[in-house]
């Protein structure tokens, strides 16, 4: 926040500028000024957020200062200070919208209460005026897509996405998966909205896109979230940002937003044809939502084609697929699986549930493979892979759980440890390993000796929880435990459960209490 100090005698202004600590106010930059004229020709630049100023001064009062900023900036707040307990000077201070009067001379105190009060205000105001153009934007991209505009029209949004010029369109559908999405995901569509603004400032910087006149895409995109799942993204596209070019944009999201948010598991993403006008959009979004469906084949991002491509359950390599999972040893099923991948890859207009209902046929062939060879421990944990098969967002997650239950199948003969040992030990690793940073479900079945499949499914069968849950239930704790040490800092408490960002670790601990770090503390 930027403030400024506006009173003719300097003893006044050293006396608010060194004897109130600013920094626990959130007061970041502060300028001075000696009269209203001084003032007005400075806040022009420095932009303040609030002004402390004196009513009567020589040139220009304060009053005056105040009447003619505010033409330029009218969300500027302002606190008057004045020796003369005038009534009249009162009623004008009130027509301004002062946040305060404060009688001279000064307290202290009172002068810390004004500006906390002021400062109060103007986040409030930010904060209902970002909402209000979030879901001003949030309508327009859906009203675009559904074709809820009509030709002739205003533009519904102030924003350069609508500039006039020869431009083409296109709409993208994108769709995430939650790490574990048993009760709906882990986080808001604010943190999710952010990670991807992020991911693009990110991509912009490493494709050069900063040309002079501003934002590269925020000139370009307009994205609102329909929930904390589904994305919609609309492109302006012209010489600077070509179709290929947003193509390339969304490969990198599909690819990266894991890395940038990692409660999301996959990242599957449809893109529409591009289209003449912001009115013809509806068009590009019903094919985005097209490819959106066969990316459940690519796992990534999938691009509208008119070619029908479904494939045919009854074919050859389909009946061998069962043929080889009742008698087959294991590197030839696994091959075998690997090979199927392959060959459904490019049917993308398969229907899912076809897909689905072909797996679950392959795993019954496994499991009665099973049941006559008396394989006890697999049984007991069929149902929770033929859950796992059904959660599935992709065909690579498919094809990768079902050659999980093969190697299963063949190391359940030699495994000893029941299911509930085994949850056991994953529980005393996260104990005894929660604050490295790099702990992952990879990581505990490395150390096992165990698939990452079969244990999340163990684990989540005997607990009712995820590994990932209980992982973050088990840092935060344990860092509720650190934060009774005054002495450790916030950055150490995060490093100590295993979270590099600190940033990161408060959003974390806050979603899990209640409560920041900070308010945690205080409350103790």
């Amino acid at each position: 926040m930027r403030l400024m100090i506006v009173d003719d005698e300097k003893n006044t202004r050293n006396v608010l500028r060194h004897f109130i600590p600013w920094d626990t106010l959130e007061i970041e930059e502060i300028l001075e000024a000696k009269d209203g004229r001084e003032a007005l020709a400075a806040a022009r630049s420095f932009q303040p957020d609030l002004v402390l100023s004196d009513i009567r001064m020589p040139r220009m009062t304060g009053l005056e200062f105040a009447q003619e900023y505010r033409k330029e900036n009218e969300n500027c707040r302002f606190i008057f200070l004045s020796a003369y307990s005038d009534r009249d000077y009162l009623k004008q201070a009130i027509r301004l919208r002062a946040v305060r009067y404060v009688e001279k001379p000064i307290q202290i105190e009172e002068v810390k209460e004004a500006v906390a009060e002021a400062l109060e205000e103007i986040h409030q105001t930010r904060l209902q005026t970002g909402s209000h153009r979030e879901m001003m934007l949030k309508k327009t991209v859906l009203d675009l897509a559904l074709g809820r505009i009509r030709e002739g029209e205003p533009a519904p949004l102030d924003h350069p996405f609508f500039s006039p010029g020869l431009y083409t369109y296109a709409c993208a559908y994108i769709r995430t998966f939650p790490v574990d999405d048993t009760n709906g995901p882990d986080y808001t569509t604010e943190e999710l909205r952010e990670a991807f603004r992020l991911l693009l400032s990110e991509y912009a910087d490493l494709t050069k896109k900063e040309p002079d006149d501003g934002d590269f895409f925020e000139e370009r995109l307009i994205a609102a979230l329909k929930d904390p799942e589904h994305i919609l993204c609309h492109a302006r596209l012209d010489g600077g940002f070509s179709y290929r070019d947003f193509l390339r944009l969304l490969s990198y999201v599909s690819g990266h937003l894991r890395n940038r948010f990692p409660r999301i598991r996959r990242v599957l993403i449809g893109a529409g044809d591009s289209v003449a006008s912001p009115k013809k959009l509806p068009g590009s979004y019903e094919r985005a939502r097209k490819a959106r469906k066969r990316a459940f084949f690519s796992g990534g991002l999938s691009v509208y084609d008119e070619d029908i491509r479904v494939y045919d359950f009854s074919s050859p390599l389909a009946k061998k697929s069962l043929q080889l999972l009742r008698q087959e040893e294991e590197g030839v099923t696994l091959s075998h699986l690997r090979q199927l991948k392959k060959d459904l890859l490019p049917f993308e207009d398969t229907p899912e549930e076809s897909l689905r209902r072909f797996y679950g046929q392959l795993f019954l062939a496994l499991s009665q493979r099973a049941q006559s060879h008396n394989k006890t421990l697999f049984m007991e944990m069929s149902g929770a892979y033929m859950s796992a098969l059904a959660e599935a967002c992709c065909l690579e997650e498919i094809n990768s759980c079902m050659e999980d239950a093969v190697r299963f199948f063949f190391m359940s003969k030699t495994i000893s440890s029941s299911p509930s040992g085994i949850a056991q030990k994953v529980t005393d690793y996260i104990l005894r390993d929660f604050a490295s940073e790099d702990l992952s479900i990879s990581k505990i079945a490395s150390g096992l000796y165990l698939s990452p499949n079969y244990l999340s499914l163990v684990f989540k069968q005997e607990t009712e929880k995820t590994i990932n849950q209980f992982i973050t239930e088990t840092r935060m704790e344990k860092a509720k435990e650190l934060l009774k040490n005054e002495k450790l800092t916030l950055s150490a408490v995060s490093l100590r459960v295993g979270y590099h960002d600190a940033n990161y670790f408060s959003k974390a601990f806050k979603r899990e209490t209640g409560l920041t770090p900070k308010a945690f503390r205080e409350g103790l």
